[in-house]
């Protein structure tokens, strides 16, 4: 056994069989799995035994050689590709995205002006995918008169008032592949019809998307990632 797949990441593993009693794990800095074990110890029951400890391991995994990117160097993420960042003194407003280049006109107002394009964009991008959607879901859940609201949040990155049917996004959604955004857009959706989050809940969203809980734990690590 050379990999094994936890929770849809496959990761390195390296088992050693020595003259011992016991089974020990160690996450290596390369983010691979050593296993020493007895030389009786079967495959199997190494495996039962790293799915026992699949959390910590995958948590342990994610802060490895952890470190923040600054929200904008040199250059800014946006939607899943990467963008120059320019100081120009010349634009009339405080940012402006043009041509793949992101201006912003005051440097302290700088990571401000950011956050107010990405926050714009995700509200922008969201009306497209509610329109695709609408086209699927529409007769299970009504999506009339809804409407977003993004800003920048350090603890989610949806919420939804079923009642106003007001929907509000995380605008560091715009750093990430549009998969990402799209996949909370639907949770805060299906919470128009159903408030808990409980089986049916759940039923139904992973029916609409199946890698749901993969998305969203790839998503929980990247935003770990980004500084501001």
């Amino acid at each position: 056994m050379e990999r094994i797949n936890l929770s849809g990441r496959d990761i390195p593993i390296l088992i050693q069989y020595k003259k011992i009693r016991h089974t020990y794990l160690r996450i290596k800095p390369d983010q691979s799995l050593f296993v020493t074990t007895s030389l009786l110890t079967k495959e199997s029951t190494i495996i039962d035994f790293i799915k026992i400890h699949e959390q910590q391991i995958l948590k342990t995994l994610d802060t490895i050689n952890h470190t923040k990117k600054p929200l904008a160097g040199s250059t800014i993420d946006f939607f899943g590709a990467t963008y120059p960042i320019v100081y120009n003194p010349l634009i009339k407003k405080n940012y402006l995205f043009s041509n793949g280049i992101f201006y912003y006109l005051n440097e302290q107002k700088k990571i401000n002006s950011l956050k107010k394009f990405y926050a714009n964009e995700v509200v922008e991008k969201s009306k497209q995918l509610l329109e695709k959607w609408k086209m699927i879901i529409g007769n299970s859940i009504n999506l009339d008169q809804v409407s977003f609201k993004s800003q920048w949040m350090k603890s989610q990155f949806g919420s939804c008032q079923s009642k106003t049917k007001i929907i509000n996004l995380n605008s560091v959604l715009a750093c990430f592949d549009e998969q990402y955004l799209e996949a909370i857009l639907l949770h805060e959706l299906v919470h128009l019809k159903i408030q808990n989050h409980g089986k049916k809940f759940y039923d139904l969203l992973l029916f609409y998307i199946p890698n749901y809980r993969l998305i969203r734990h790839e998503l929980g690590v990247k935003f770990k990632s980004i500084g501001g």
